[in-house]
């Protein structure tokens, strides 16, 4: 067997090793990632901390960990150091499967690596375009959502009881599992405010976190009903906009597919001309 490939394949379980070990000791010591992300944010958000970049870059990663579904997406609780080892196996795999279909080779191995370091460096980018996705899934349950609100408001019950209807009407898996928990720490704890500051944390989206103030601010005001009327009509004005971006991404496509076409024609006529031209000239 190869030297090279075996010097690559015990780099790849080395780091799959490590990262298994660090996961298993933090993720056993850790809190939730919810209450390590909105204890994060308060950080961020004092001062006094601005000038700590060590803690201020976990504080960030803590965050991004909670907003943007990655314990959701790897079914665990996660902590920074947990999210890294993850990084590093995704990293890690991606580089042995590149050097496999590299083949041999000093330069091979070098390329493998890069390929495993770029990996690493793209998997936070990846984890965006996924939650980016999710936004998209839940806008139209973010929207039935507001209107249950309304109604449920309107008839006089009670928060959590219109936040269970809730749970029962949205699709999308990753809302669906982080209303049960809101409506379950409700329930057992009593503790409205805190259970949505939980809720919020888990989203990176600008529509669950109008959904929360809206709910803090009916609490201390008693005026959800008008407030959750006014948000809907901006969802109203946000869904035409996602129809005008929809449409015009439909356009970009049936574009594309005529020009293919076209070319498609064009490399079929050029290739009978040329058929044409060398008939004519093998009869000379």
């Amino acid at each position: 067997m190869n030297v090279g490939f075996l010097v690559l394949l015990l780099a790849v379980l080395l780091s799959v090793m490590i990262a298994i070990l660090f996961y298993r000791i933090y993720s056993s010591i850790a809190n939730k990632t919810e209450e390590e992300a909105i204890l994060a944010r308060e950080r961020l958000l004092n001062r006094k901390f601005s000038n700590y970049s060590m803690q201020r870059k976990f504080d960030e990663m803590k965050l991004f960990i909670s907003n943007y579904g990655v314990p959701y997406i790897l079914g665990h609780n996660i902590t920074p150091r947990g999210y890294i080892a993850f990084k590093l196996i995704f990293a890690s795999i991606v580089a042995l499967i590149a050097y496999l279909l590299l083949g041999t080779g000093v330069a091979n191995i070098a390329i493998s690596l890069l390929v495993g370091f770029v990996a690493y460096l793209i998997f936070d980018t990846l984890i965006k375009s996924n939650n980016d996705k999710d936004n998209d899934d839940m806008f139209e349950d973010i929207k039935a959502i507001y209107q249950t609100m309304i109604i449920q408001s309107t008839a006089g019950v009670f928060i959590s009881d219109s936040l269970m209807e809730c749970y029962r009407q949205v699709r999308n898996k990753r809302l669906k599992n982080a209303l049960k928990d809101l409506t379950n720490t409700i329930i057992t704890k009593h503790d409205v405010e805190g259970a949505l500051t939980v809720f919020s944390v888990k989203f990176k989206n600008q529509y669950i976190d109008s959904l929360v103030t809206t709910i803090e601010q009916s609490l201390r005001s008693g005026q959800s009903v008008k407030l959750l009327e006014d948000i809907s009509k901006q969802l109203s004005d946000v869904e035409h906009a996602m129809h005008v971006k929809q449409q015009s991404a439909m356009d970009t496509k049936v574009t594309i597919i005529q020009v293919l076409i076209l070319m498609m024609v064009v490399v079929m006529l050029l290739y009978g001309v040329f058929i044409s031209i060398k008939g004519s000239i093998g009869v000379f």
